[in-house]
């Protein structure tokens, strides 16, 4: 379903299905990746923190957010700052609006 949504740009952005995030977080780090997790409580401001070198963005459920073993793992802990009655996005504009924000950095560096 996530393929056919993307509508053809699934060919250009790579995606992985694996059995254990958290050793797949570990041996990401180890290859020089930054862990970046969104989290709605998390001490940081999304566009406050540098994502111009390589990394892996961690979404967690709408319902129950990031594990306690995956968030461990992050570098960094991110939060789409909210206003008004509104205080969660569903995980697929939350994950839109943050890897925008990974896009603008890598824009403005290379400007």
């Amino acid at each position: 379903e996530a393929i056919k949504a993307a509508a053809g740009a699934a060919e250009y952005v790579p995606v992985a299905w694996v059995a254990n995030v958290s050793r797949t977080l570990r041996y990401l780090k180890e290859r020089g990746f930054w862990i970046v997790g969104a989290e709605a409580a998390a001490p940081a401001v999304l566009w406050k923190v540098g994502l111009k070198g390589p990394v892996a963005v961690v979404m967690g459920g709408e319902a129950t957010g990031l594990g306690r073993a995956v968030e461990k793992e992050c570098d960094f802990l991110v939060r789409i700052p909210m206003v008004g009655k509104i205080t969660s996005l569903n995980v697929s504009v939350a994950a839109a609006l943050i890897l925008y924000e990974v896009f603008r950095q890598r824009q403005e560096a290379d400007a």
